[in-house]
């Protein structure tokens, strides 16, 4: 499965929902994936949501066809409903690319602010960043 088939799935999954400013919600997607080297890593960089909001399983990617390292790094990126958000973390801490997606997320999502998230969120994530990237560095 490449790139361009993965980009049409998610337009179908994001098919008219929009961001709180009024843009389209596929924006986030690609714009993470344009920041990905590999096309294994672009393709999980466009599912990332998907994934975390049920709207796309790992069975989907399986029955489409997407290549190993593709499901691998979705696996990680997966929050299953019974995993918290720091067993979540650490499970995204597991695959490099996995984490290089979500810190991406993490940074789009901070700049729309403290007033949009919400304290507590915008805290949740100003943290769990500052992990992934000093995690990675050492």
């Amino acid at each position: 499965m490449n790139v361009e088939r993965a980009i049409e799935l998610s337009y179908q999954l994001y098919d008219g929902r929009l961001e709180e400013n009024g843009v389209p919600f596929i924006s986030h997607p690609i714009d993470i994936a344009l920041k990905m080297r590999t096309n294994e890593a672009k393709i999980a960089a466009l599912f990332h949501d998907a994934l975390e909001e049920g709207r796309l399983s790992i069975d989907d990617l399986v029955k489409n066809g997407f290549s190993e390292q593709t499901i691998e790094i979705c696996k990680a990126l997966y929050k299953k409903d019974e995993e918290n958000y720091e067993e979540y973390i650490k499970k995204v801490k597991t695959n490099n690319v996995a984490r290089r997606i979500k810190i991406e997320d993490i940074k789009y999502n901070i700049k729309k602010g403290e007033k949009v998230l919400g304290s507590e969120k915008f805290k949740l994530y100003r943290k769990v960043l500052e992990e992934l990237i000093t995690d990675q560095e050492v």
